[in-house]
């Protein structure tokens, strides 16, 4: 997979999108049919777990890059904790 960008799988009615970024962060938007006269949907799932459906791939990613976002600052901000308190608990 292409790491930091979505990248497209499959062919068809299989179609599917990946973003990556590192080995902790997953997100998919895979076409999933209804098998009736209903359109297909999307489905957006972040390592394996599903998040929720749109009617477009580019929903989907869209809702995964605003949740990236919001996130990413949080896991951010807590990284810069954790690397603070890493150094005091070396020192003492």
């Amino acid at each position: 997979m292409a790491k930091g960008r979505w990248s497209r799988w499959g062919r068809g009615g299989c179609e599917g999108y990946t973003l990556d970024l590192g080995s902790f962060i997953n997100f998919s938007v895979i076409r999933r049919s209804t098998g009736g006269p209903a359109p297909d949907y999307f489905e957006l799932t972040s390592h394996t777990r599903k998040i929720k459906s749109f009617p477009s791939a580019k929903d989907g990613m869209d809702y995964a890059e605003k949740e990236l976002e919001s996130g990413m600052t949080a896991m951010l901000e807590d990284w810069e904790l954790y690397k603070a308190h890493r150094v005091k608990r070396r020192k003492s």
